[in-house]
């Protein structure tokens, strides 16, 4: 999905920005998460830089902070916008019909 792959580009390019590894990149992010279900791992943060997936708000404010780039986080929120109209279409919303 290309708003995947676009913020996926973001954060890597942010996080390389910064001369950090995933692992370094994990540890500061993960200082700055409050919620304990927001824990972010080496791995998921890979899949997020490969667009295969879309991280919770929390990590995306963590990384913000972290990469200096705020950005991140209306990426984030505009990829979430696309998936909705996305849905929205794909049921026919449009056109009147309801989505189960």
């Amino acid at each position: 999905m290309a708003c995947f792959s676009d913020f996926g580009e973001a954060v890597r390019s942010a996080r390389e920005g910064k001369g950090l590894t995933r692992i370094q990149a994990c540890l500061k992010i993960n200082d700055l998460c409050k919620k304990r279900e927001s824990i972010v791992s080496p791995d998921a943060l890979e899949k997020w830089e490969n667009g295969r997936g879309l991280p919770k708000i929390e990590p995306v404010k963590a990384m913000a902070v972290v990469y200096g780039k705020p950005e991140l986080i209306e990426l984030r929120v505009q990829c979430i916008e696309f998936l909705k109209v996305q849905r929205r279409d794909r049921c026919g919303y449009h056109h009147g019909s309801i989505c189960g």
